[in-house]
């Protein structure tokens, strides 16, 4: 049984996850307490997708193995990946309690500090796993991560930089300055360093996404909206807060004030107007440029499913919208109005839907979808019943209200 263990380790180190995983089932079969087992099968599980398996696996691993600090590492590591980041936290920090000096838990508790937005307390751990391995590259990279959220991008740099130095293969670190280069604006070199770290490693997900982002932000408006969103990511969460409330309370004034002052009215509507554009871009300019994206080789390689997935549900719902506004400007009704404000209102927790990985954000935006829907469909029944829908324009402005709450919550 302990040559199929170590066979199953060796499947797990080639990265063949379904193989391994019959190998240590069959070890389980033999010795079902056999710790070591179920953690190396919740490793093989979790890269597999299989996240409530894995956890299942995990679990046991520690209950059979209590005193075992690796055996709390992995189950911290299923947990980070299923985005029980909070929970993961607290194994991982069992884990370092029984071994200190382990450079891979330092990184794994860098990582999910990330996730749940303590970007300086990730930069101080993985500072403490390079002071264990200097040479650490996935330490490195962390430590790159979170010199960018805190918009330290010059020591990013210089930390990428070294790593390249001394694994200038590491597909990683290539998809890693990729992103740097975004912050920056330097597109076309972002472009460079997501294409090597793919052709490194074809799997590397975090590289093809930059792809994507790089690709569109080669049209101006969208780079301007991308590295805006880069930058307030790497804000305070209470900063954050406070640019969105700012600017929503400097809407209101424009609104509520300057349209009323003589000489000042036309000033204030073109203001209205850029702001409400600027935010509309920053929930949906990632689904509208994938479109876009549709009809550019190299975009339609580089997309996945959901990327194509998000660029027609928007290209649909606002081309509808487009034919409900010009119903109520051939029939001069104003009734067409409202469920093209809704349809429009749709792209937005469509756009969110598809651009998380988070199931917390997703479920949130499948109720968004599923009332603003049920609006859609009375606004339209009213309409061929002789009704107005205007009535429930407040109701469609509620729910989104909501919806972009909600998501800035969660996102928080």
């Amino acid at each position: 049984m302990q040559a199929d263990l170590v066979r199953a380790t060796q499947l797990l180190s080639l990265h063949r996850y379904a193989d391994a995983e019959t190998e240590l089932r069959r070890v389980l079969a033999e010795q079902p307490q056999n710790g070591n087992a179920f953690s190396f099968l919740a490793v093989a599980l979790s890269n597999q997708q299989k996240a409530e398996q894995a956890l299942e696996a995990a679990n046991e691993g520690v209950r059979l193995s209590p005193d075992d600090d690796w055996a709390h590492y992995i189950l911290a590591s299923v947990l980070h990946e299923a985005d029980m980041h909070k929970k993961a936290d607290a194994a991982v920090h069992t884990a370092i309690e029984m071994d200190p000096e382990t450079a891979e838990y330092w990184c794994l508790a860098a990582s999910i500090q990330l996730a749940l937005g303590d970007t300086d307390l990730a930069l101080d751990m993985a500072d403490r796993a390079l002071e264990l391995e200097p040479e650490n590259t996935a330490a490195a990279n962390l430590r790159a991560m979170a010199l960018q959220r805190l918009n330290r991008n010059d020591e990013a740099d210089a930390t990428i930089g070294q790593v390249l130095v001394l694994d200038p293969n590491d597909s990683y670190s290539h998809a890693n300055n990729g992103w740097l280069q975004m912050r920056r604006g330097n597109v076309k070199q972002a472009a460079d360093h997501f294409r090597e770290a793919l052709r490194l490693n074809p799997n590397n997900d975090w590289a093809r996404s930059g792809l994507v982002e790089s690709l569109k932000a080669r049209h101006l408006v969208y780079r301007y909206v991308l590295m805006f969103l880069l930058w307030l990511s790497g804000l305070p969460l209470k900063t954050r807060w406070g640019i969105i409330i700012g600017g929503y309370l400097g809407y209101r004034f424009a609104y509520g004030v300057l349209v009323d002052i003589p000489g000042l009215a036309p000033l204030a509507w073109t203001l209205i107007g850029l702001y409400v554009a600027f935010v509309y871009l920053t929930w949906t300019g990632s689904a509208m440029f994938n479109f876009f994206l549709l009809f550019n080789r190299d975009g339609r390689l580089a997309m996945d499913s959901d990327d194509k997935n998000s660029a027609w549900s928007f290209a649909v719902l606002f081309a509808s919208a487009a034919c409900f506004s010009t119903l109520a400007i051939v029939t001069e009704d104003l009734d067409p109005l409202f469920p093209a404000y809704v349809l429009v209102a749709l792209t937005i927790p469509i756009s969110v839907y598809y651009q998380t990985d988070g199931k917390r954000l997703r479920k949130a935006m499948v109720g968004s979808i599923f009332l603003l829907s049920l609006l859609l469909a009375a606004m339209i029944t009213a309409m061929f019943t002789g009704d107005s829908p205007a009535p429930m324009l407040l109701l469609a402005v509620g729910i989104l209200f909501v919806t972009l709450i909600v998501a800035n919550v969660i996102r928080s």
